[in-house]
């Protein structure tokens, strides 16, 4: 797994979902295998959110970003699904197999 995957999304759950809340929020962070994928799920009970946020001058490119990686060294995809007022999940997808001496899973 490339470094900085998964930060910018819990960082965008955190900092777009849950502060804008009311109240306590909850943040989860999942991983398991499904259909030869590897799958990583970051998933918030914030503000959610109709249509994708525009770029923001603080450098606010990190889900594009994220995107371009994955698919770039990975081959893999980066799905948002977001209901207003219910929250967001954030579904990382990509093929891997497992290599033993290194304990790490590295791309088919």
């Amino acid at each position: 797994m490339p470094h900085f995957i998964i930060q910018p999304l819990v960082e965008n759950a955190i900092k777009h979902g849950l502060c804008k809340k009311n109240g306590t929020g909850k943040l989860r962070i999942a991983s398991y295998r499904a259909d030869g994928e590897i799958c990583i799920e970051i998933e918030d009970d914030g503000i959610g959110f109709n249509q994708m946020p525009e770029p923001t001058m603080d450098g606010g490119m990190g889900i594009e970003n994220v995107r371009k990686r994955l698919a770039y060294l990975l081959d893999g995809s980066l799905v948002l699904n977001s209901e207003l007022g219910k929250g967001t999940k954030a579904v990382i997808r990509f093929r891997g197999y497992r290599n033993e001496d290194q304990g790490n899973y590295r791309r088919g």
